[in-house]
């Protein structure tokens, strides 16, 4: 499949399904030092070619300011401290004029993908982006399919500001069944 960008909106933070991390798993906040973890979850699921290139890339998004981490940034981990999945309950510009939230970066260690962590993890981080943002954007790609299907059953919608927006969600519908999706069949 070609990859694409897809974006996608949540109009509000309200009425948030909880989804409760299984037994065995816990969530902290960021703490000095995390960004290896970090670079080395995100290197796991393919996001970079190296580490060395995540660990740029988490320095030029999330720079030093280790307080806003601190409330933001959450670290999925096992009970024996294995740090396994993260997400960050960022803000940005790039959907309406304002600040709006932003999840951003989300990725689970492949041995830990399809044990049920991907719903408590984005639920953890919209929980948390309540208390400072009304709304939440994201975005992902086409191919990443089944965090698309978890966005779109946590009450993410497209989000279509271009033609090539229509067209990823386009190619997107065609393998992905979801009610939200029906319109571009």
């Amino acid at each position: 499949m070609e990859h694409l960008t897809l974006r996608m909106v949540r109009p509000d933070l309200e009425n948030l399904t909880n989804y409760p991390l299984p037994v065995g798993y816990h969530f902290r906040f960021y703490q000095p030092g995390d960004e290896v973890f970090w670079a080395e979850i995100e290197y796991s699921v393919g996001d970079f070619e190296t580490i060395e290139k995540a660990l740029d890339m988490y320095h030029h998004d999330f720079g030093t300011n280790t307080e806003e981490l601190r409330k933001r940034q959450l670290f999925l981990c096992t009970d024996s401290g294995e740090v396994i999945g993260t997400i960050t309950a960022w803000s940005t510009e790039r959907y309406t004029p304002g600040v709006n939230g932003l999840i951003h970066w989300v990725a689970i260690k492949p041995d830990y993908q399809a044990k049920k962590l991907g719903r408590p993890l984005i639920y953890a981080a919209l929980e948390l982006m309540r208390t400072w943002h009304t709304d939440a954007f994201l975005c992902t790609s086409t191919h990443r399919l089944r965090a698309v299907r978890v966005y779109l059953d946590l009450g993410f919608i497209p989000y279509i500001r271009e033609e090539n927006d229509k067209a990823a969600w386009e190619l997107a519908a065609k393998s992905i069944d979801h009610p939200v999706l029906k319109e571009y069949m």
